[in-house]
């Protein structure tokens, strides 16, 4: 989610259903909500600026997409620039970002400890499930003195296990990752974004399933200056997400794809993300979701993994009305929807059931039942055909002195 003004609370709503209505989709990462780099915003403020793009963010629709993404059973993760301060706080170097002046800082435990308290309680106190660090591309290139990324998280996970909270972060290319990490669950799972021409294949086999791997796909056909693409001249960026989407999916991972709503991203900028048209999404649906199986991924050339579960909706507490009422209304709107094509859950676990009514009980047309419903038919035309004839009889005079009457005229019934 990119997107924090100048759209509706019910727009907010719509947008978290549609990414877990047609993608799935229960992890939700909220890019350029931090307001500056060292520190968060007043946990009370109505509204705040990102120091990065000027973009502003309203408290009332971060909240509305966190409670909506917390009624589907979904995570919500703050994005934190990991390696960032700014200009002035701490005591790396100085670096120019355009217009901004900032600092890098080096990973350790340390810094950990000191940056990720005030963060941890905005956090908690907005209702994130937890804080996703961010990493750079040039990470390795920029981080001044010793870097400690597996201290930096053990001590962050110190801070945020005390706040009920988790936590990713971003390996580009793989710097820092270790699979003991997700083993003894400093992370709740790996984020591994590739910046240089990489072996997909090798790299989706060797990361846990149930990982996230970024790839971006590009503004255009071309890749120019996409070193990562540099094979891929001729694909537009739709076709190659969904070719590594689905090969993620044949490995039991997941693609960081799409966002705000219906949108699909194209470079690491979230805000430049292009809407998706019906007959893409279609495509997108049917290609990578369409019951995704060991011989669609063996013409990959790909192993076929089990994609992980996912979570069912946490029971809804009885006293609680309102968001009862709400997620009873999100269901039946998703359902009214021809957009949402079949369920993400079913979709995402490879199986699909019938679609019945809210609130029926699908038809049992066992042969057991025909005789009795024959019966009932039968007996409701005998009577229903007593009844009309013995209104007649009662009615017969009074309709030989009134037939006239009505010609040329209508009934007040057929002029209103």
């Amino acid at each position: 989610m990119s997107q924090f003004d100048g759209v509706s609370l019910e727009e907010a709503r719509m947008r978290v259903r549609r990414m877990q209505g047609n993608f799935g989709i229960m992890e939700f990462q909220f890019g350029s909500a931090f307001g500056g780099l060292t520190r968060p915003p007043d946990i009370d403020a109505d509204s705040w600026t990102c120091v990065r793009d000027g973009s502003v963010i309203r408290r009332d629709v971060l909240k509305t997409y966190l409670d909506e993404i917390a009624v589907w059973g979904g995570r919500s993760w703050l994005i934190v620039e990991s390696i960032s301060t700014d200009g002035g706080d701490g005591d790396a170097r100085s670096a120019a970002d355009g217009e901004l002046s900032m600092n890098t800082m080096a990973l350790t435990a340390d810094w950990a400890r000191s940056s990720s308290p005030e963060w941890a309680d905005f956090a908690s106190a907005l209702g994130f499930s937890g804080i996703h660090w961010e990493s750079s591309d040039n990470f390795r290139a920029t981080a001044s003195g010793f870097v400690d990324i597996s201290g930096f998280l053990n001590a962050a996970k110190a801070v945020l296990d005390s706040r009920s909270l988790g936590q990713t972060f971003n390996f580009p290319d793989g710097f820092g990752w270790d699979r003991q990490l997700v083993v003894d669950n400093v992370i709740a799972f790996t984020i591994w974004s590739a910046w240089r021409l990489t072996n997909e294949e090798q790299l989706l086999a060797d990361i846990p399933a149930g990982s996230v791997l970024v790839s971006f796909p590009g503004s255009d056909g071309e890749h120019a200056g996409e070193a990562w693409n540099s094979e891929e001249v001729g694909k537009t960026p739709l076709e190659l997400i969904m070719a590594r989407w689905k090969k993620a999916r044949c490995f039991g991972d997941s693609l960081l794809a799409v966002g705000d709503g219906l949108r699909y991203v194209t470079t690491d900028y979230f805000p430049d993300a292009r809407p998706l048209s019906n007959e893409q999404l279609e495509q997108v649906v049917e290609q990578v979701f369409a019951n995704v199986d060991s011989s669609d991924c063996s013409k990959l050339g790909v192993p076929y993994v089990d994609v992980p579960e996912v979570p069912e909706l946490p029971p809804q507490p009885k006293e609680d009305d309102v968001k009862s009422t709400r997620l009873q209304a999100t269901v039946q709107d998703i359902e009214d929807r021809s957009l949402f094509l079949r369920s993400g859950r079913d979709r995402q676990a490879g199986t699909e059931r019938p679609r019945t009514v809210a609130g029926a009980d699908p038809l049992d047309t066992s042969s057991n039942l025909w005789p009795v419903v024959i019966l009932q038919v039968m007996l409701g035309a005998i009577v229903g055909a007593g009844m009309t004839w013995a209104l007649l009889k009662a009615r017969q005079p009074e309709r030989a002195g009134s037939i006239g009457s009505y010609a040329g005229t209508s009934s007040p019934a057929c002029r209103e």
